[in-house]
C-alpha cells in the first residue's frame, strides 16, 4: 500500500515536470514567433513608397498639353432589320459624344 502511494506520488511529480516542460516549450515557440515572425511579417507586407520628383511635376504643369491620340474603332452591328442597326449606331454615337465631351468623330 505504501509502495502504491509512493508510485502515485512519483507519477504525479513526473506529470508535473512534463506539464512544466510543455508550458516552457509553448512559451518558447510563441516568443520566437513574436520576436522573429512579427517583424518579418511587418517588413514583407509594407508598401514601398517611391520619392516623387516634385520639380519635374511642376515643370510639366507649365507645359502645353500633348497632342491628342486618335484611335480607330470598327463597330459591326448585326440585326435582322436595318432600322435597328441605324438606331443602335445613332444611340452609340450620342452616348459617346456625351461622355467624351464631343471628341468623337464617326465615319460611316
Amino acid at each position: 500500500m505504501v509502495q502504491e502511494v509512493q508510485r502515485k506520488e512519483e507519477e504525479g511529480a513526473v506529470e508535473g515536470r512534463e506539464k512544466w516542460r510543455q508550458n516552457i516549450s509553448s512559451l518558447s515557440v510563441l516568443t520566437v514567433a513574436v520576436l522573429v515572425g512579427l517583424p518579418l511579417w511587418w517588413k514583407t507586407t509594407e508598401v514601398y513608397r517611391s520619392p516623387l520628383p516634385y520639380s519635374d511635376i511642376q515643370n510639366l504643369a507649365g507645359q502645353q498639353a500633348p497632342p491628342s491620340l486618335v484611335y480607330t474603332i470598327s463597330v459591326l452591328v448585326l440585326t435582322e432589320e436595318e432600322t435597328m442597326a441605324a438606331s443602335f449606331l445613332s444611340n452609340l454615337q450620342t452616348e459617346l459624344a456625351n461622355h467624351t465631351g464631343g471628341w468623337v468623330v464617326f465615319l460611316q
